[in-house]
C-alpha cells in the first residue's frame, strides 16, 4: 500500500508539473512545448489511473490536458496551413506579374501591328487618289491633242459618263478616228481600274487580317480574364475556408465552455457531499467518543464488581479500536478525495484562462484577416 501510494502521489506531483510548464510556454507563445507538456500529463494520469479504483475526478484532469492538446494540435496545423497558403499567394503574386506584363507586351505588339496596316491602308488609299489624278491629267491629254478641242471634249466627257451611247455615234471618218482613240482610252481605263482592283482587294486582305488579330486579342482577354476569375473564385474559397475554421474552433471553445460549466456544478455538489459526510464522520465521532466513555465507565463498574472478565473487556476494547481505525482511514480517505478535486478545480481554473487567451487571439486574427 505505502509503494503504490508513494508511486500515485509522485505521478501527481509530476502531472501537476507537466501542467505548469504547459501553461508556461502557452504564455510564452511556445505551443509545440505546450502540446508535448498536454500529453506528458495525459500519460501520468493515465498511469495513476490504472492504480486507483476511483478514476473520477483523475479523468476530468485528464480530459482537460487531452481536449487541450487536440486544440494546441488543430492550431499548429492552421499556422502550418497559412504559411503554405501565403507562399502560393506570393508565388500566384509573382505568376500574375509576369502574365500582365506578357500581356501588355503582346498587346504592344498587337497595336504595332495594327498602326503598320493602318500605315499601309492609308498608302494605298493615297496612291488610289493618285491614279484617279493620273487619269483625269490622261483625260485632258488626248482632248487636247484633236484639231477641234470643244467637240472632242464633249464626246469624251459623253464617252466617260456614259458607255452605253458608244454605239449610236454615227461613223465618219472623223468619227472613227476618234473611236480609235477611245478604245486606247478604254484600254488605258482597264488597267487604271485594275489596279484599282487590286488595291481595294489588298485593302480587304488588311482588313480581314486586322479583324483575325482583334478576333485573337479578344480570345486571349476572355482567357486571361477566365485565369483571373478562377484565381479570385479560390482565393474566396480559401479565406471562406478559414473563417469556417475559425467559426467551428469558437463552437468547439463554447462548448468546452458548458462542458466546464457542468464539472463546476458538480464540483460544487461534490464539496456539499463532502462536507455532509465530514459533518456525519464529527457526529459519529463525537458518539463514538461518548460511547466510548460510557464503555469505559461500564468496564470500571463491572471490573470493580467482577461481574465481567478482564478477557471481555480486553475484546471490546479492541473492538473499539478497530472501529476507530476504520473511522481514521474513511477520514484519510475523504482528504485525499477533498485535495484531489481542489487540484481539479485549480487546473479548471487554469485551463479557463487559457481559453479567453485563446478566444482572444482568435478575434485578433480574424481581425487581422478582414
Amino acid at each position: 500500500m505505502t509503494q503504490s501510494f508513494i508511486l500515485n502521489h509522485s505521478m501527481l506531483v509530476e502531472a501537476d508539473f507537466y501542467s505548469e510548464l504547459a501553461e508556461k510556454a502557452e504564455q510564452s507563445g511556445d505551443l509545440v512545448q505546450a502540446f508535448k507538456n498536454h500529453q506528458n500529463a495525459c500519460e501520468s494520469y493515465q498511469k495513476v489511473m490504472q492504480n486507483v479504483k476511483d478514476t473520477q475526478p483523475l479523468e476530468i484532469l485528464y480530459n482537460i490536458h487531452y481536449s487541450r492538446a487536440q486544440e494546441l494540435q488543430k492550431i499548429l496545423q492552421s499556422t502550418s496551413d497559412n504559411k503554405i497558403e501565403s507562399k502560393n499567394k506570393s508565388k500566384n503574386k509573382s505568376k500574375n506579374k509576369s502574365k500582365k506584363s506578357e500581356e501588355n507586351s503582346k498587346e504592344q505588339k498587337i497595336w504595332n501591328v495594327k498602326n503598320s496596316y493602318i500605315d499601309k491602308e492609308k498608302d494605298l488609299n493615297h496612291q488610289i487618289k493618285i491614279s484617279k489624278s493620273n487619269t483625269l491629267l490622261k483625260d485632258t491629254i488626248h482632248v487636247g491633242d484633236n484639231q477641234n478641242p470643244k467637240m472632242n471634249r464633249n464626246s469624251k466627257t459623253k464617252e466617260v459618263q456614259f458607255e452605253d451611247n458608244i454605239q449610236t455615234i454615227p461613223t465618219n471618218s472623223s468619227e472613227i478616228f476618234e473611236e480609235i482613240e477611245l478604245e486606247s482610252f478604254s484600254d488605258e481605263n482597264k488597267e487604271e481600274s485594275n489596279q484599282e482592283m487590286n488595291a481595294e482587294k489588298k485593302k480587304r486582305r488588311m482588313k480581314i487580317k486586322i479583324k483575325n488579330q482583334n478576333q485573337n486579342q479578344n480570345q486571349n482577354e476572355n482567357q486571361n480574364q477566365n485565369q483571373n476569375q478562377n484565381q479570385n473564385q479560390n482565393q474566396n474559397q480559401n479565406q471562406n475556408d478559414l473563417i469556417q475554421n475559425l467559426e467551428n474552433q469558437i463552437l468547439h471553445l463554447k462548448l468546452q465552455n458548458k462542458k466546464l460549466a457542468k464539472v463546476e456544478e458538480e464540483n460544487i455538489s461534490m464539496k456539499k457531499k463532502i462536507q455532509l459526510f465530514r459533518n456525519q464522520l464529527s457526529k459519529s465521532a463525537k458518539s463514538f467518543q461518548k460511547s466510548f466513555l460510557m464503555a469505559s465507565q461500564i468496564a470500571k463498574k463491572e471490573f470493580e464488581k467482577d461481574t465481567i472478565s478482564k478477557e471481555e473487556i480486553l475484546k471490546q476494547l479492541q473492538f473499539e479500536r478497530e472501529e476507530r481505525k476504520k473511522l481514521e482511514n474513511m477520514v484519510e480517505i475523504y482528504q485525499q478525495r477533498w485535495t484531489q478535486l481542489e487540484l481539479s478545480a485549480r487546473n479548471r481554473r487554469k485551463s479557463q484562462e487559457k481559453i479567453s487567451l485563446i478566444q482572444k487571439i482568435d478575434k485578433e486574427t480574424q481581425t487581422e484577416q478582414f
